[in-house]
């Protein structure tokens, strides 16, 4: 049975993950973030690591540089499945960085599965043989080779572009909730206004009720006065 190890801090989505692949007959075993994935890969070596990219702790890319920098690891294929880093610049970058496939979320299930059939069916070489390597390990003495320093500057690139994504996000969401608080405080104010009309009408009614019940108090009391007032007999005319 082929095992492979899956990477995500989304448990739902890591959940779903599993169920597929383990419903098709892979031995799963799951990651919440790069760095755990890294030590889980190092203790038990997986045939395939289907990986997302933002992630708390250690990132997709890091945990893809990682690998193909380990000797023994290097060798394993890597999937990117992601739904935030969907840039055809980042799907380049992933690709230089030694990733076999990347697969943009949404995506079908059975995608997914023709996917990791695929890179599987791809990823069978003789041993040691690395599986499109991107970077090599520091040389001795703490220098950097120029292929680790353009990985570095395209990740930083990438990390730039993306938090530049997410500032322009939250200023649409900033201006969307001004918006709304606009009307809002509109509405409310209008909602006052009625209040304030309501109130006054219903005061001027009750003003004009009064009116009518002491018009018709001073009637009545002018309609007893006349009924207690003294008749006199009208003058008769004898003939």
């Amino acid at each position: 049975m082929t095992d492979i190890l899956i990477v995500d801090d989304n448990e739902p989505n890591l959940y779903q993950l599993q169920v597929l692949l383990e419903g098709n007959g892979y031995q799963v075993a799951t990651a919440a973030n790069g760095a755990e994935a890294l030590a889980a890969a190092r203790a038990h070596p997986p045939a395939l690591i289907v990986t997302d990219i933002l992630m708390p702790v250690m990132d997709g890319f890091s945990l893809c540089r990682e690998l193909k920098m380990d000797q023994r690891l290097k060798s394993i294929p890597l999937i990117f499945h992601s739904a935030t880093y969907t840039d055809d610049r980042d799907q380049q970058f992933a690709r230089d960085l030694g990733a076999a496939c990347y697969l943009t979320k949404p995506v079908e299930p059975q995608q997914v599965l023709e996917s990791i059939r695929e890179t599987l069916a791809r990823s069978h070489r003789p041993p040691g043989e690395s599986c499109a390597p991107c970077a090599t390990a520091p040389t001795p003495g703490g220098a950097m080779p120029e292929q680790e320093a353009v990985v570095l500057k395209q990740y930083n690139e990438v990390l730039v572009r993306k938090l530049e994504d997410k500032m322009e996000q939250l200023e649409q969401a900033n201006r969307k909730l001004e918006r709304e608080l606009a009307e809002r405080q509109r509405v409310e104010q209008r909602i006052r206004e009625q209040l304030h009309e309501l109130q006054r009408w219903h005061d001027a009614t009750l003003g004009r009720e009064g009116r009518v019940l002491e018009l018709k108090k001073e009637v009545n009391e002018l309609l007893a006065e006349i009924g207690r007032a003294p008749r006199y007999p009208s003058a008769m005319h004898e003939g």
